[in-house]
C-alpha cells in the first residue's frame, strides 16, 4: 500500500524575531506535476496578542516560501481520503492555549503529533522540547 509523507515544516523570518514558526506537511501527490505539493495544517494568529487558531487547510509548495528553512519526515499515513481526514481531525483535538504565553506553534505541532500517534497514526510523538531539538539538529 503507497503512503503519503508527514513532515514537520520550519519557517522564519526578520518578522518572527528569532522564532520559528512550525507547519505539518502531509504529501499527497495528488498532482503529479507539482510532487512537492503538500497539504499544510497549521496555526494562524498572532503570538504578540496570543489569539491562535487552525488555519484552513491549505495546498502548498513550502521551498516556494522564501521564509521556508527545511523540514523533518515524523511518519507517514496510508494514501487514502479517510486516512486524511483522521490525520486532520486530530489535529482539532489539541486544546489551543492562547492564555500561554509559552505556548506557539511549535508547541501545537507537537501536541498534534502525540494525539495522532496515540490515536494510531503512524507518526512519532514528541514533547515541544524533543521535537525543538530534532528540527535544530536537522539545520545545523
Amino acid at each position: 500500500m503507497s503512503v503519503y509523507k508527514i513532515t514537520v515544516a520550519q519557517y522564519g523570518s526578520d518578522r518572527l524575531h528569532g522564532a520559528w514558526h512550525y507547519a505539518i506537511l502531509c504529501y499527497t501527490l495528488s498532482d503529479p506535476h507539482e510532487p512537492e505539493r503538500a497539504l499544510c495544517l497549521q496555526l494562524v494568529g498572532s503570538e504578540g496578542v496570543r489569539n491562535y487558531e487552525i488555519g484552513e487547510v491549505s495546498r502548498v509548495v513550502a521551498r516556494h516560501s522564501k521564509c521556508f528553512q527545511g523540514e523533518i519526515v515524523v511518519g507517514h499515513i496510508a494514501s487514502t481520503s479517510s486516512a486524511v481526514q483522521h490525520f486532520k481531525s486530530c489535529a482539532k483535538l489539541v486544546q489551543i492555549q492562547n492564555g500561554t504565553r509559552e505556548w506557539n506553534s511549535q508547541n501545537w505541532v507537537a501536541e498534534v503529533l502525540t494525539v495522532a500517534n496515540t490515536l494510531g497514526v503512524q507518526v512519532n510523538a514528541y514533547t515541544h522540547k524533543t521535537l525543538f531539538e530534532a528540527m535544530k539538529s536537522s539545520f545545523k
